[in-house]
C-alpha cells in the first residue's frame, strides 16, 4: 500500500521545507536527514555555530557550508578556535576580509601563518594566495609573510619570488635567482631577463 504521507514528506524536503523526521529513526547519514538539516540551516532553525559545535551530528558538506558562512563575520579568535574546519575556500573568504571596510579583519602574519599551516596548499595555491592578498594587504606585510613561508617551506619560494616581482622588488628577487640552482625557477629567470631588456610583461603570464 502506498504511504502518501511519506511521499508528501519526501517531496516537502526536496522542495526545501523543514519536516519532523524523528519518528522515523533515520540515521544521520540518510540523504533525507542531510537535506532536511540543510533546509533547517537555510531557514535559520540551525546556526552555523551550533553546526560547528556539534559537527559530528551533521554531514560534512553542511559543516563546510556553515564554516564558510561563519568566517564571513567571525572574529579571528573564533576562527582560530574552529580552524580544524578550514578549507581553501574559507581561507580565501578570510583573506578577503583583511583591512576591508565591512566585517574587516586585522591579522598579523603569525595569525595568517597559523591558518595557512592548517592546509596543505601547493605551490600554485600559494601564488594564488599572494595574488588574493595583493588587493588589501600592505606590501611590507605581504612580502614578509611570503619570506617567512619560504623559510619554512621550500615549495613556497616561487610564491615569494612572485610576490617580490609583483611588488617591483627586482633586486631582491634577482639576488635569490642568482643563488639558485641551474634549472630552478626558470620562469622567473625568463621574466627577469626580459625586464633587463626593457620588456615589461605582466608577471602573471609567468606563473
Amino acid at each position: 500500500m502506498i504511504n502518501y504521507a511519506v511521499i508528501n514528506l519526501i517531496d516537502d524536503v526536496r522542495k526545501g521545507e523543514v519536516v519532523d523526521l524523528r519518528k522515523y529513526n533515520l540515521k544521520s547519514t540518510n540523504p533525507l536527514v542531510i537535506q532536511n538539516d540543510k533546509n533547517r540551516y537555510k531557514k535559520g532553525d540551525l546556526s552555523a555555530e551550533n553546526i560547528l559545535k556539534y559537527s559530528s551530528r551533521y554531514d560534512s558538506s553542511l559543516v563546510e557550508e556553515a564554516f564558510n558562512d561563519f568566517v564571513k563575520t567571525a572574529s579571528i579568535s573564533a576562527i582560530k578556535d574552529n580552524k580544524s574546519f578550514l578549507t581553501k575556500d574559507s581561507l580565501f573568504v578570510i583573506i578577503g576580509r583583511i583591512n576591508a571596510q565591512e566585517n574587516g579583519l586585522k591579522l598579523t602574519n603569525e595569525e595568517l601563518l597559523e591558518l595557512i599551516e592548517v592546509l596543505n596548499l601547493n605551490t600554485k595555491e600559494l601564488i594564488e594566495l599572494s595574488v588574493a592578498l595583493s588587493s588589501n594587504m600592505l606590501p611590507d606585510q605581504r612580502m614578509k609573510l611570503f619570506e617567512t613561508l619560504s623559510e619554512k617551506r621550500e615549495d613556497a619560494m616561487e610564491a615569494y619570488l612572485f610576490t617580490l616581482f609583483d611588488l617591483e622588488m627586482i633586486s631582491l628577487a634577482d639576488e635569490i635567482l642568482a643563488n639558485s640552482q641551474q634549472g630552478e625557477y626558470e620562469n622567473f629567470k625568463a621574466y627577469s631577463a626580459l625586464k633587463e631588456c626593457g620588456k615589461n610583461f605582466n608577471i602573471n603570464l609567468f606563473i
